[in-house]
Protein backbone atom coordinates (compact mmCIF):
# COMPACT_ATOMS: atom_id res chain seq x y z
CA UNK A 1 0.00 0.00 0.00
CA UNK A 2 2.74 2.24 1.03
CA UNK A 3 4.94 1.63 -2.88
CA UNK A 4 1.81 1.92 -4.79
CA UNK A 5 1.03 5.43 -2.61
CA UNK A 6 4.82 6.44 -3.09
CA UNK A 7 4.58 5.80 -7.12
CA UNK A 8 0.98 7.38 -7.43
CA UNK A 9 2.56 10.44 -5.47
CA UNK A 10 5.75 10.82 -7.82
CA UNK A 11 3.48 10.01 -10.76
CA UNK A 12 1.54 13.00 -9.79
CA UNK A 13 4.83 15.35 -8.81
CA UNK A 14 5.91 14.37 -11.92
CA UNK A 15 2.91 15.48 -13.81
CA UNK A 16 2.82 18.78 -11.81
CA UNK A 17 6.34 19.60 -12.36
CA UNK A 18 6.12 18.90 -16.14
CA UNK A 19 3.24 20.91 -16.61
CA UNK A 20 4.77 24.28 -14.55
CA UNK A 21 7.41 23.75 -16.33
CA UNK A 22 6.12 24.02 -19.81
CA UNK A 23 3.47 26.21 -19.02
CA UNK A 24 5.13 28.94 -16.54
CA UNK A 25 6.20 32.41 -18.02
CA UNK A 26 8.50 33.64 -15.19
CA UNK A 27 11.36 36.28 -16.39
CA UNK A 28 14.41 35.84 -13.86
CA UNK A 29 16.50 38.78 -14.19
CA UNK A 30 19.54 37.67 -13.27
CA UNK A 31 19.03 34.00 -15.12
CA UNK A 32 18.65 35.80 -18.13
CA UNK A 33 21.49 38.34 -18.34
CA UNK A 34 24.07 36.03 -16.73
CA UNK A 35 23.18 32.66 -18.27
CA UNK A 36 20.69 32.57 -20.90
CA UNK A 37 21.41 35.63 -23.04
CA UNK A 38 25.43 34.25 -22.83
CA UNK A 39 24.01 30.77 -23.89
CA UNK A 40 22.07 31.89 -26.44
CA UNK A 41 24.69 34.12 -28.06
CA UNK A 42 27.01 31.19 -27.95
CA UNK A 43 24.44 28.88 -30.03
CA UNK A 44 24.35 31.62 -32.65
CA UNK A 45 27.63 31.74 -32.74
CA UNK A 46 28.21 35.05 -31.47
CA UNK A 47 30.46 36.36 -28.35
CA UNK A 48 28.70 35.10 -25.10
CA UNK A 49 29.27 38.33 -23.37
CA UNK A 50 27.63 40.61 -25.89
CA UNK A 51 24.14 40.71 -24.84
CA UNK A 52 23.74 44.25 -24.69
CA UNK A 53 23.08 43.04 -28.83
CA UNK A 54 19.86 41.77 -27.77
CA UNK A 55 19.24 42.88 -23.86
CA UNK A 56 19.99 46.84 -23.84
CA UNK A 57 21.01 48.30 -20.71
CA UNK A 58 22.14 45.05 -19.43
CA UNK A 59 25.07 42.92 -18.19
CA UNK A 60 26.80 39.53 -17.40
CA UNK A 61 29.54 39.05 -14.97
CA UNK A 62 28.73 35.29 -14.12
CA UNK A 63 32.09 34.15 -14.39
CA UNK A 64 32.29 31.92 -18.45
CA UNK A 65 32.22 28.13 -16.41
CA UNK A 66 28.76 28.13 -15.50
CA UNK A 67 27.88 29.02 -19.48
CA UNK A 68 30.06 26.78 -20.75
CA UNK A 69 28.63 23.95 -18.79
CA UNK A 70 24.98 25.29 -19.16
CA UNK A 71 25.18 26.05 -22.87
CA UNK A 72 22.54 24.08 -23.71
CA UNK A 73 20.13 26.03 -22.01
CA UNK A 74 20.70 28.42 -25.19
CA UNK A 75 18.69 26.45 -27.46
CA UNK A 76 15.74 26.58 -25.22
CA UNK A 77 13.19 29.47 -25.40
CA UNK A 78 13.73 31.83 -22.43
CA UNK A 79 10.54 31.01 -20.16
CA UNK A 80 11.51 27.21 -20.80
CA UNK A 81 14.98 27.56 -19.99
CA UNK A 82 14.05 29.94 -16.51
CA UNK A 83 12.04 27.04 -15.68
CA UNK A 84 14.09 24.59 -15.37
CA UNK A 85 16.66 26.45 -13.77
CA UNK A 86 14.46 27.67 -10.69
CA UNK A 87 13.42 24.15 -10.60
CA UNK A 88 17.14 22.59 -10.72
CA UNK A 89 17.35 25.26 -7.69
CA UNK A 90 14.67 23.78 -5.19
CA UNK A 91 15.87 20.18 -6.32
CA UNK A 92 19.49 21.49 -5.16
CA UNK A 93 18.14 23.14 -1.82
CA UNK A 94 16.27 19.77 -1.31
CA UNK A 95 19.11 17.36 -1.39
CA UNK A 96 21.20 20.22 0.71
CA UNK A 97 18.57 18.84 3.25
CA UNK A 98 18.51 15.38 2.70
CA UNK A 99 22.43 15.40 2.72
CA UNK A 100 23.08 16.76 5.67
CA UNK A 101 20.26 15.29 7.91
CA UNK A 102 22.42 11.79 6.17
CA UNK A 103 25.57 13.48 7.22
CA UNK A 104 24.52 13.80 10.54
CA UNK A 105 23.45 10.38 11.29
CA UNK A 106 19.72 11.79 11.96
CA UNK A 107 17.65 10.12 9.62
CA UNK A 108 15.05 9.28 11.55
CA UNK A 109 12.89 12.65 11.55
CA UNK A 110 9.37 13.01 11.71
CA UNK A 111 7.96 14.50 8.99
CA UNK A 112 6.03 17.42 10.22
CA UNK A 113 9.86 18.19 11.40
CA UNK A 114 11.11 17.81 8.47
CA UNK A 115 8.50 19.71 6.77
CA UNK A 116 8.95 22.91 9.12
CA UNK A 117 12.83 22.54 8.42
CA UNK A 118 12.07 22.51 4.78
CA UNK A 119 9.79 25.82 4.92
CA UNK A 120 11.97 27.76 7.04
CA UNK A 121 14.77 27.01 3.94
CA UNK A 122 12.32 28.19 1.27
CA UNK A 123 10.53 30.99 3.74
CA UNK A 124 14.28 32.87 4.22
CA UNK A 125 14.17 35.92 2.53
CA UNK A 126 17.82 35.53 0.76
CA UNK A 127 16.21 31.72 -0.91
CA UNK A 128 13.40 33.63 -1.90
CA UNK A 129 15.16 36.49 -3.80
CA UNK A 130 17.84 34.10 -4.51
CA UNK A 131 14.71 31.98 -6.64
CA UNK A 132 13.21 34.91 -7.93
CA UNK A 133 16.38 36.42 -9.33
CA UNK A 134 17.54 33.04 -10.81
CA UNK A 135 21.03 33.20 -8.79
CA UNK A 136 23.38 30.68 -9.05
CA UNK A 137 24.96 30.49 -4.90
CA UNK A 138 22.99 27.49 -4.34
CA UNK A 139 25.10 25.70 -7.54
CA UNK A 140 28.53 27.25 -5.95
CA UNK A 141 27.38 26.07 -2.51
CA UNK A 142 26.56 22.57 -3.64
CA UNK A 143 29.39 22.28 -5.65
CA UNK A 144 32.04 23.51 -2.69
CA UNK A 145 30.33 20.98 -0.01
CA UNK A 146 30.74 18.50 -2.68
CA UNK A 147 34.04 19.34 -3.75
CA UNK A 148 34.87 19.36 0.27
CA UNK A 149 33.43 15.83 0.59
CA UNK A 150 35.87 14.74 -2.42
CA UNK A 151 38.45 16.08 -1.06
CA UNK A 152 38.19 14.56 2.25
CA UNK A 153 38.24 11.28 0.61
CA UNK A 154 41.42 11.90 -2.06
CA UNK A 155 39.00 12.42 -4.85
CA UNK A 156 40.84 15.77 -5.69
CA UNK A 157 39.68 15.18 -9.49
CA UNK A 158 36.60 15.18 -8.78
CA UNK A 159 37.22 18.09 -6.16
CA UNK A 160 39.09 20.17 -8.68
CA UNK A 161 36.30 19.78 -11.05
CA UNK A 162 33.75 21.11 -8.96
CA UNK A 163 35.62 23.89 -7.23
CA UNK A 164 36.46 25.05 -10.82
CA UNK A 165 32.64 25.49 -11.03
CA UNK A 166 32.27 27.07 -7.99
CA UNK A 167 34.54 30.04 -9.19
CA UNK A 168 31.91 31.06 -10.91
CA UNK A 169 32.01 33.44 -8.38
CA UNK A 170 35.41 33.75 -7.15
CA UNK A 171 34.56 35.99 -3.97
CA UNK A 172 32.84 33.38 -2.44
CA UNK A 173 35.25 31.25 -2.33
CA UNK A 174 37.85 33.12 -0.37
CA UNK A 175 37.14 31.50 2.79
CA UNK A 176 36.69 27.98 1.78
CA UNK A 177 39.56 27.30 -0.67
CA UNK A 178 42.21 29.11 1.56
CA UNK A 179 40.93 26.72 4.23
CA UNK A 180 41.13 23.38 2.10
CA UNK A 181 44.42 24.46 1.01
CA UNK A 182 45.75 25.24 4.86
CA UNK A 183 44.01 22.25 5.89
CA UNK A 184 45.82 20.06 3.47
CA UNK A 185 49.28 21.74 3.82
CA UNK A 186 48.85 22.25 7.78
CA UNK A 187 46.73 18.84 8.70
CA UNK A 188 47.54 16.41 6.34
CA UNK A 189 51.04 17.36 5.33
CA UNK A 190 49.83 16.75 1.85
CA UNK A 191 52.11 18.99 -0.37
CA UNK A 192 51.89 16.97 -3.24
CA UNK A 193 47.62 16.78 -3.24
CA UNK A 194 47.35 20.22 -3.21
CA UNK A 195 49.46 21.16 -6.07
CA UNK A 196 47.55 18.40 -7.93
CA UNK A 197 44.05 20.14 -6.99
CA UNK A 198 45.57 23.53 -8.05
CA UNK A 199 46.35 21.86 -11.62
CA UNK A 200 43.11 20.11 -11.55
CA UNK A 201 41.38 23.49 -10.91
CA UNK A 202 42.76 24.97 -13.77
CA UNK A 203 42.45 22.51 -16.01
CA UNK A 204 38.45 22.44 -15.25
CA UNK A 205 38.54 26.12 -14.95
CA UNK A 206 39.66 25.98 -19.07
CA UNK A 207 37.97 22.87 -19.99
CA UNK A 208 33.97 24.09 -18.73
CA UNK A 209 35.27 27.29 -20.79
CA UNK A 210 35.83 25.27 -23.78
CA UNK A 211 32.50 25.59 -25.43
CA UNK A 212 32.85 29.97 -25.65
CA UNK A 213 35.77 29.62 -28.06
CA UNK A 214 33.73 27.92 -30.92
CA UNK A 215 32.26 31.82 -31.13
CA UNK A 216 35.97 33.35 -31.59
CA UNK A 217 37.58 35.05 -29.05
CA UNK A 218 36.10 38.47 -28.53
CA UNK A 219 34.20 36.98 -25.54
CA UNK A 220 36.99 37.61 -23.23
CA UNK A 221 37.53 41.08 -24.30
CA UNK A 222 33.47 41.87 -23.51
CA UNK A 223 33.98 39.83 -20.13
CA UNK A 224 36.31 41.83 -19.24
CA UNK A 225 34.65 45.17 -20.18
CA UNK A 226 31.29 43.76 -18.37
CA UNK A 227 33.16 43.72 -15.20
CA UNK A 228 34.29 47.24 -15.85
CA UNK A 229 30.82 48.34 -16.61
CA UNK A 230 29.68 46.98 -13.35
CA UNK A 231 29.33 49.98 -11.03
CA UNK A 232 31.48 49.61 -8.21
CA UNK A 233 30.18 52.44 -5.74
CA UNK A 234 26.71 50.20 -4.92
CA UNK A 235 26.13 49.99 -1.03
CA UNK A 236 26.03 46.73 -0.81
CA UNK A 237 25.19 44.52 2.96
CA UNK A 238 28.38 43.44 3.87
CA UNK A 239 31.04 44.81 6.47
CA UNK A 240 33.81 45.77 3.13
CA UNK A 241 30.89 47.99 1.52
CA UNK A 242 30.29 49.44 5.01
CA UNK A 243 34.62 49.68 5.52
CA UNK A 244 34.96 51.01 1.63
CA UNK A 245 33.66 54.77 3.12
CA UNK A 246 36.98 54.55 4.92
CA UNK A 247 39.15 54.33 2.05
CA UNK A 248 42.91 52.57 3.15
CA UNK A 249 41.74 52.56 6.43
CA UNK A 250 38.76 51.09 6.03
CA UNK A 251 40.25 48.21 3.95
CA UNK A 252 43.22 47.13 5.92
CA UNK A 253 40.26 46.88 9.14
CA UNK A 254 38.48 44.46 6.63
CA UNK A 255 41.73 42.85 5.81
CA UNK A 256 42.29 42.15 9.50
CA UNK A 257 38.68 40.49 9.96
CA UNK A 258 39.23 38.26 7.05
CA UNK A 259 42.45 37.08 8.07
CA UNK A 260 41.00 36.32 11.81
CA UNK A 261 38.23 34.63 10.03
CA UNK A 262 40.68 32.72 7.87
CA UNK A 263 42.34 31.61 11.64
CA UNK A 264 39.44 30.77 13.21
CA UNK A 265 37.82 28.63 10.65
CA UNK A 266 41.59 26.95 10.73
CA UNK A 267 40.99 26.30 14.33
CA UNK A 268 37.69 24.43 12.75
CA UNK A 269 39.49 22.81 10.59
CA UNK A 270 41.98 21.20 12.69
CA UNK A 271 39.15 19.82 15.22
CA UNK A 272 36.58 18.41 12.95
CA UNK A 273 35.85 16.68 9.27
CA UNK A 274 36.16 18.64 6.87
CA UNK A 275 31.83 18.07 5.59
CA UNK A 276 31.31 19.81 9.04
CA UNK A 277 33.86 22.88 9.10
CA UNK A 278 32.54 23.99 5.41
CA UNK A 279 29.42 24.80 6.66
CA UNK A 280 31.40 27.24 9.07
CA UNK A 281 33.36 28.73 6.08
CA UNK A 282 30.53 28.86 4.19
CA UNK A 283 28.60 31.19 6.94
CA UNK A 284 31.61 32.73 7.28
CA UNK A 285 31.88 33.69 3.33
CA UNK A 286 28.33 35.64 4.03
CA UNK A 287 29.94 37.59 6.50
CA UNK A 288 33.08 38.80 5.13
CA UNK A 289 32.93 38.77 1.09
CA UNK A 290 33.63 41.65 -0.46
CA UNK A 291 31.01 41.03 -2.69
CA UNK A 292 27.65 40.23 -2.04
CA UNK A 293 24.21 41.14 -2.08
CA UNK A 294 21.37 39.52 0.43
CA UNK A 295 20.46 36.93 -1.70
CA UNK A 296 24.00 35.63 -1.21
CA UNK A 297 22.88 34.87 2.34
CA UNK A 298 21.61 31.48 1.19
CA UNK A 299 25.42 30.23 2.02
CA UNK A 300 24.05 30.31 5.54
CA UNK A 301 21.71 27.80 4.96
CA UNK A 302 23.71 24.51 5.56
CA UNK A 303 24.91 25.55 9.01
CA UNK A 304 21.73 26.66 9.56
CA UNK A 305 19.81 23.56 8.59
CA UNK A 306 23.18 21.45 9.98
CA UNK A 307 22.65 23.05 13.47
CA UNK A 308 18.59 22.73 13.84
CA UNK A 309 19.12 18.88 12.74
CA UNK A 310 22.35 18.85 15.60
CA UNK A 311 20.90 19.88 18.55
CA UNK A 312 20.02 18.01 21.58
CA UNK A 313 18.11 20.53 23.51
CA UNK A 314 14.82 21.52 23.36
CA UNK A 315 15.39 25.31 24.42
CA UNK A 316 18.69 25.52 22.27
CA UNK A 317 16.05 24.93 19.57
CA UNK A 318 14.23 27.57 20.31
CA UNK A 319 16.92 30.11 20.80
CA UNK A 320 17.73 29.35 17.34
CA UNK A 321 14.48 29.57 15.95
CA UNK A 322 14.14 32.56 17.77
CA UNK A 323 16.87 34.47 16.08
CA UNK A 324 15.75 32.57 12.71
CA UNK A 325 11.96 34.43 13.21
CA UNK A 326 14.10 37.89 13.94
CA UNK A 327 16.15 37.46 10.32
CA UNK A 328 12.63 36.63 8.66
CA UNK A 329 10.27 39.34 10.73
CA UNK A 330 13.55 41.70 10.55
CA UNK A 331 13.98 41.44 6.50
CA UNK A 332 9.97 41.95 5.91
CA UNK A 333 10.07 45.13 7.53
CA UNK A 334 13.40 46.20 5.99
CA UNK A 335 12.37 45.87 2.91
CA UNK A 336 8.79 47.03 2.85
CA UNK A 337 7.59 48.83 -0.22
CA UNK A 338 9.95 47.01 -2.33
CA UNK A 339 11.81 50.34 -2.62
CA UNK A 340 14.50 49.70 0.16
CA UNK A 341 18.03 49.29 -0.79
CA UNK A 342 20.15 46.00 0.02
CA UNK A 343 21.92 47.40 2.18
CA UNK A 344 19.34 47.65 5.03
CA UNK A 345 20.00 43.18 5.76
CA UNK A 346 23.66 44.13 6.57
CA UNK A 347 22.65 42.86 10.03
CA UNK A 348 21.19 39.57 9.17
CA UNK A 349 24.17 37.27 8.37
CA UNK A 350 25.91 38.47 11.64
CA UNK A 351 22.21 38.15 13.93
CA UNK A 352 21.98 34.68 12.44
CA UNK A 353 25.28 33.39 12.83
CA UNK A 354 24.96 34.62 16.37
CA UNK A 355 21.99 32.89 17.07
CA UNK A 356 23.81 29.15 15.77
CA UNK A 357 26.65 30.09 18.19
CA UNK A 358 24.52 30.87 21.21
CA UNK A 359 22.14 28.25 20.44
CA UNK A 360 25.39 25.62 19.99
CA UNK A 361 26.56 26.90 23.67
CA UNK A 362 23.64 26.43 25.28
CA UNK A 363 22.95 22.83 23.86
CA UNK A 364 23.98 20.14 26.74
CA UNK A 365 25.71 18.40 23.97
CA UNK A 366 28.04 21.35 22.81
CA UNK A 367 31.56 18.80 23.28
CA UNK A 368 30.62 16.88 20.49
CA UNK A 369 28.58 18.98 18.54
CA UNK A 370 29.94 19.91 15.61
CA UNK A 371 32.29 16.53 15.08
CA UNK A 372 28.99 15.14 14.46
CA UNK A 373 27.68 13.87 17.81
CA UNK A 374 24.96 14.24 20.12
CA UNK A 375 21.27 13.04 19.75
CA UNK A 376 18.16 15.07 17.73
CA UNK A 377 15.03 15.70 20.19
CA UNK A 378 13.52 15.61 16.32
CA UNK A 379 13.47 11.61 16.83
CA UNK A 380 11.94 11.47 20.02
Amino acid sequence: MNRMLFIVSGLILFVLISYFTFSAQFMSLDFRNNLWAPAYLLTQRESAYNINSIFNDSNSIWFPQVVGLFFFLGFLPQHLATNIWLILNIVLLLILIRCLIRQSGHEKIKPLYLGILALSVFLFIPTIRHLTLGQVDILLMMALIAGVYSIGRQQLILGGFLFAVALVKPQHCIVVLPSVFIYLLFIKSALQDILKLFLAICFFVILQTAPLWFSGSAWINDFLSNLQRNPDNWAQPSIFSALRNFGTIGFIFWFVIYIAIIVINFQVWSKNKPENSVLWSLASTAIISPYLWSWDFVLLLPLFVDTTIRLSNLFSKLILFVFYAACLIGSVFALQGGSASDEVLWWLPLVLMTGIAISIVIDKKTPCFIAGGGKNVLNH
